[in-house]
This record gives structure tokens, C-alpha cells and sequence, in this order.
């Protein structure tokens, strides 16, 4: 498999049957969307008592293709505030459900924001704003949502005086890397680059940064400020299975560190660092199962960023990074 056919099968839209989801909206905008074996099952096929606040069809095939969440007081406010911590409530008691029934294992301490994708239909008159706040909603239902997830993910690279690279002509540069917890609900012991975190709502990414790297790594603060943001990548991810696609973003940030640095592991979210050489890298994105699969985009970037892959060396470099720039799949016609 080459390098990139392997960054193009994290694309789960490749796999994963976009008929079988719904548009999920709310307040008359649509937010994300939900598997509708998922809809079915945990609102349609048994007792609930969210019966009332979903507004959908039925189609020939079952539920249709737009999925309301409806919450009436919500809707007629006039006060922003109150409509987020009204839907918010409602995303919450749906999340303590979902653990009463088994769908999730139990709720998450961090909260991911639910923003506006554009109006139900085109030309509607509601108040519609992209990336108006709409609600916010439990880390771990979020994905059974279709919400969009963003991470953050700091980079510590050490230069050297000397190329590793066989070929010749390469940088020296070698990155630190850190092993999930084998504790971790997703990917335990697989590796991601030396720090990565969910974007929770109250922080802002570079707020973010700095709280993940002290907590994972301990990264002092007046450090990680010094990092240079150095652009996102995206995907439309899923698990293994089709459900929870969801869109991916991927900010980066690049820290220079030198050869004295240590990482070390701090709250228990990594078991252990280790610093890999630029052959390292390219093996492990080239052929590697080491990395979790969508740190393959990340670590991808930063060779292509470093001069490690380049387009002598890489004829379908140009593909490769488009396959890493994706955009948000709609799951709704124009016609809504």
C-alpha cells in the first residue's frame, strides 16, 4: 500500500455508507448527524423519554434524512444564553440516558461545542449564522452526534548537526512521541506525537495547548508558548464499523526543543515518551501500525512540513496533501 492510499483509508467516507446517517438540527439549524440504526434503536425501538423532543419522518427505508431536536422553549427564546444552556440540558439528560442503556460507558468531565452548519434549507429565513454556538454537549455522545471534533497537537522536534536520512540530502530531525495509556477507551498503547487533546468549549486552542502539554507531558507553560501554529488538517473520520463519522480538525502547533529535553508522563494519559529519528517517522507512516491510525495524517505533515518527504522523493505528494485537507460531508440535499 503506498503512502497514500494509506492516508486515504482514514478517509471513512470511502467506507462507510453516507445513506446510512440523518442530518441532525437544531434550532432550525442543522449541528451534526446520527446514524439512523442509532436513532432507531435508542429513540424509536424502545421505551423513551425523549419520545416528544425529536421531530423526523419516516421513509420507505425508515427514518428519513432529517432528524430535529426540538426543544420548545429553546426555540422561543430571544436570549441566546438561555437557548444554549436549554438545548445543553437536553444533550445532557439524552447523555445520562445513553449510559442507563448501554450506548456509552459513562459520561465525560470535558464539553465540546455544538455549532451551527448553515439553515435546514437553503434561502430560510431563520437566524442562521455558521458557527453561531448552539448548545454544548458531553465529550464522549458527541461523535454519536456527528459533532465536528477538533484536537490539538503540540510537537516537540529536536534538530541535529547530521542527516539520518539513507537517501541523502534529508534534515536531521527527530520528534518526541508519546504512548497512550493502555488504560485509554480508543487506541490504548498505540502513539500519537508528544501531545495531543480534545478542544473542549471554554478554552481557546492555544489555551488548550498549554493546559494539555503541562498535564501530559510536563511542558511548563512559558514553554509551550513558545510554539508556532503551523495550519489544521481534517478528515472525515469514523470507527472501524461505519458509526460516529464525524469531521475531524487537527490543529498543529511545532515547538524546537533541544537535545535535553524530557517529556514526562504526568497525569497518567501516556504511559511513556520516546524520541524518533526521521527514519523512524517514515517508516512508521509508510508501513508502521504503531501510530493511532489518524496520527498518520499529523506525523505525514510534519515530514512533509521538515523536508523529509518531499516531491523527488514522493511523486504523489500533491495528492497526499489534498487527502489530508478534507472538507465537511453534507449529508442534506439542497431541496432539504
Amino acid at each position: 500500500m503506498t503512502l497514500l492510499e494509506r492516508i486515504q483509508c482514514l478517509d471513512s467516507t470511502r467506507h462507510s455508507a453516507s445513506s446510512e446517517y440523518a442530518t441532525l438540527s437544531m434550532d432550525f439549524n442543522i449541528v451534526g448527524h446520527i446514524q439512523k440504526s442509532l436513532f432507531q434503536k435508542a429513540f424509536m425501538d424502545s421505551v423513551t423519554p425523549f419520545v416528544r423532543d425529536f421531530g423526523y419522518s419516516i421513509g420507505q427505508n425508515g427514518v428519513g434524512d432529517i432528524i430535529k431536536l426540538e426543544v420548545p422553549l429553546a426555540m422561543m427564546s430571544p436570549n441566546e444564553k438561555e437557548k444554549v444552556e436549554l438545548y445543553s440540558a437536553k444533550l445532557d439528560e439524552i447523555a445520562d440516558y445513553f449510559v442507563k442503556i448501554g450506548i456509552i460507558s459513562r459520561r465525560h468531565e470535558d464539553r465540546y461545542p455544538v455549532v451551527s452548519r448553515g439553515p435546514i434549507r437553503k434561502g430560510i429565513v431563520w437566524p442562521s449564522n455558521e458557527g453561531r454556538l448552539i448548545a454544548t454537549i458531553d465529550r464522549n455522545l458527541a461523535p454519536l452526534f456527528g459533532i465536528d471534533s477538533v484536537g490539538v497537537h503540540l510537537l516537540c522536534f529536536v534538530k541535529g548537526t547530521k542527516s539520518s536520512d539513507k537517501d541523502g540530502g534529508g534534515p536531521a530531525i527527530s520528534l518526541w512521541m508519546a504512548q497512550r495509556s493502555a488504560a485509554k477507551s480508543s487506541f490504548p498503547n498505540k502513539w500519537d506525537p508528544t501531545v495531543a487533546g480534545g478542544q473542549p468549549s471554554e478554552l481557546s486552542l492555544m489555551e488548550n495547548v498549554i493546559k494539555e502539554a503541562d498535564e501530559e507531558a510536563g511542558i511548563p507553560s512559558e514553554m509551550s508558548r513558545q510554539a508556532t501554529s503551523t495550519g489544521c488538517l481534517s478528515q472525515m473520520t469514523s470507527k472501524g464499523d461505519g458509526s460516529c463519522m464525524k469531521y475531524s480538525k487537527y490543529y498543529i502547533w511545532d515547538l524546537e526543543v533541544l537535545q535535553e529535553f524530557r517529556p514526562y508522563a504526568k497525569d497518567g494519559e501516556v504511559q511513556r515518551f520516546e524520541v524518533w529519528d526521521a527514519d523512524q517517522l517514515l517508516q512508521e507512516v509508510k508501513e508502521g501500525n504503531r501510530l493511532r491510525p489518524a496520527m498518520r495524517l499529523v506525523v505525514t505533515d510534519f515530514l512533509i512540513r521538515h523536508g523529509i518527504i518531499t516531491p523527488d522523493k514522493e511523486p504523489q505528494l500533491s495528492e497526499i496533501q489534498a487527502a489530508m485537507h478534507r472538507e465537511r460531508l453534507t449529508f442534506l440535499s439542497d431541496g432539504g
